[in-house]
């Protein structure tokens, strides 16, 4: 009775929790102080849409600090960064960011298992701490989870119908989210991976499987290199550039040779390719990242994601092979990865 009811009004029960993490966002924008890395964001997006010039900020990618300086540059908000205000048009950016990953889940999870799997999907996302608490600080955490949701989404809803211009969107949509922050990188060979096999999978493409390939990574390419164009450009002469991004320096913005150099050569204890290689820090317990995922996640939400799991058969019955590892490959490879790298 109650899950017929749900099915029911699914809607409005969704357009309720919305607005309550609407509601609950909005309070905790008002009420965090300034956190440390949130000047650097803020002023570094002002700085890029006044001047141009990639001068501060260059650790990331432009296009989320592009997004929480767009209010201040066209004038709808003022930023003191000798102050102890908090910079607030660029928090709503990123609550709009947090309503996005919302919808997104909601749409991703109603596509999978119905309507019942979108509210309970759309209900554990707003009573998320984690995600509350990010979605108010202005920080690039929900905007990239937001575009690497948005291409696994829209990746879901093509795999079966893959052509020239679905792969071009596919791959502008890969170069977006890889300019969101640099460790999203990581997840860029899972994305290639998972195309490569939806492609492999249509035999009527026959001999222009390779040319869809060689189109995913152009666009890929393409939408990396975009938000980049227009700025400040810095000559890659005598630039120290890192032996991983050596070769392919030459087809990147220097602003992002600068960056990824800055990231690849952080090291504790080794190299540490966001997090895949090395101990990322020496110190650490193998067990504190899956200790604090438990209690962040909250035993709550473990319960029922598990009696989802044992139920999965039953609600998706025709769940094939592709989407399943569209659904844990990216999320159990990185949670490992920062299990053996004891990530803090």
């Amino acid at each position: 009775m109650t899950l017929d009811l749900i099915e029911r009004y699914y809607r409005p029960i969704a357009f309720i929790l919305i607005a309550i993490f609407i509601a609950q966002v909005a309070y905790l924008i008002s009420f965090h102080s300034q956190a440390y890395d949130e000047p650097t964001h803020t002023v570094a997006g002002i700085l890029y849409w006044k001047s141009g010039q990639f001068s501060g900020g260059m650790a990331n990618p432009p296009l989320l600090q592009l997004c929480f300086g767009l209010p201040y540059w066209l004038g709808l908000a003022d930023y003191d960064l000798i102050g102890d205000s908090p910079p607030y048009a660029g928090r709503i950016v990123n609550l709009l960011f947090g309503l996005l990953l919302c919808i997104i889940c909601f749409l991703f999870s109603r596509r999978l298992g119905g309507k019942v799997s979108a509210t309970i999907t759309l209900a554990l996302m707003v009573s998320c701490p984690t995600l509350l608490a990010h979605s108010s600080i202005t920080t690039t955490d929900v905007g990239a989870a937001v575009f690497i949701l948005l291409w696994l989404f829209v990746h879901d809803n093509l795999k079966d119908t893959y052509s020239w211009g679905s792969t071009a969107l596919s791959g502008v949509l890969l170069g977006v989210a890889l300019t969101t922050k640099f460790t999203v990188l990581s997840f860029a060979p899972i994305a290639a991976f998972l195309f490569a096999l939806s492609v492999n999978r249509k035999a009527d493409l026959k001999g222009q499987k390779w040319l869809l390939l060689l189109l995913f990574f152009i666009t890929v390419w393409l939408g990396f290199i975009t938000p980049y164009l227009g700025r400040g450009c810095l000559s890659q002469k005598d630039l120290p550039i890192h032996p991983y991004i050596k070769l392919v320096s030459p087809l990147l913005p220097t602003q992002a040779v600068v960056g990824l150099t800055e990231k690849l050569s952080q090291r504790s204890g080794g190299d540490s390719l966001f997090y895949f290689l090395g101990h990322y820090s020496p110190n650490g317990f193998w067990y504190y990242y899956p200790l604090i995922f438990l209690l962040k996640a909250r035993l709550g939400t473990l319960l029922i994601l598990s009696l989802v799991l044992y139920s999965a058969h039953k609600i998706w019955p025709d769940l094939d092979t592709n989407t399943l590892s569209i659904v844990w490959l990216p999320a159990g490879l990185i949670f490992v990865a920062f299990l053996l790298n004891r990530a803090q």
